[in-house]
């Protein structure tokens, strides 16, 4: 199975995020409102896409709902 990737741009009301396949270069990107129904989505698009590997930006403290991404056994990098 290829490795895929994705990078989330955490806003105040939206999480943008970016799925990479590392194989292909094929990228989906998703728009997500930042609220714990949405990111419940968002883990399980992530599920779907097979991505194993997290990554976040965010300029304020909007990122900190998204701790719970933690959760799916990711392999998550936040800073």
């Amino acid at each position: 199975m290829t490795e895929k990737f994705c990078g989330i741009d955490v806003h105040r009301d939206t999480l943008v995020a970016t799925v990479l396949d590392g194989q292909t270069d094929e990228k989906q990107t998703r728009k997500f409102k930042n609220h714990q129904d949405e990111i419940t989505q968002l883990k399980k698009w992530l599920k779907q896409n097979h991505c194993l590997k997290v990554t976040m930006e965010s300029t304020s403290i909007f990122w900190i709902v998204l701790l719970s991404i933690r959760r799916l056994r990711l392999s998550s990098y936040i800073g």
